[in-house]
């Protein structure tokens, strides 16, 4: 009967002990993804802004499309020129070759 309760008790206090462990690394796996969830929330705002912001711009070089014009006269704003700078063959806009066009009237 001894050895029974005692090894009742053995079982009972094994049990306790792997289910207390558990319940740690539980808590423990939680606090960890509930903090890498709060830190990828953080991380995603600046992904969503940058994201937000290359849309934009690549918007607004969409809109742009080489049309064989070459001069700085031709040009409405220095974002154009440097597009077509960058994009379009036989420009004329960038005079000392310093890569920013238009330095006079768009881009100065």
């Amino acid at each position: 009967m001894k050895t029974i309760l005692l090894a009742f008790i053995f079982i009972v206090f094994i049990k306790y002990a792997f289910y207390s462990d558990a319940t740690d690394t539980n808590i423990e796996s939680a606090q960890s993804a509930y903090e890498y969830d709060k830190w990828l929330e953080e991380s995603n705002k600046d992904t969503v802004f940058e994201i937000k912001l290359k849309q934009e711009i690549r918007s607004s070089v969409d809109s742009y499309k080489c049309d064989g014009r070459k001069y700085c006269s031709q040009m409405t704003s220095c974002d154009e020129a440097t597009f077509f700078i960058n994009n379009c063959p036989n420009t004329k806009m960038d005079g000392n070759n310093d890569g920013v066009p238009c330095e006079k009237q768009w881009c100065n």
